[in-house]
């Protein structure tokens, strides 16, 4: 999470692993859980598991990489 926060404050598009793709405005919020979620499961409120990485999140993931793609060679 720091790196891809450091990525899109340098201007750079950023996906999540699901394939939503990282804003400056939602790098906040994104950073924010990562914290609390983080001091949950270290005072045994919660599991270590991640969420299941689902054929939905990886369609939604290919088709930002393509729509980036697609940006970045029509010079957007």
């Amino acid at each position: 999470m720091p790196l891809a926060h450091r990525c899109v404050t340098a201007g750079a598009s950023v996906i999540a692993p699901n394939g939503r793709p990282f804003t400056e405005n939602s790098m906040g919020m994104a950073l924010a859980m990562r914290n609390l979620m983080s001091e949950l499961r270290e005072s045994g409120g919660l599991p270590g598991n991640n969420p299941v990485f689902t054929p939905k999140d990886r369609s939604r993931f290919l088709q930002e990489l393509e729509n980036i793609i697609q940006r970045v060679n029509r010079g957007g």
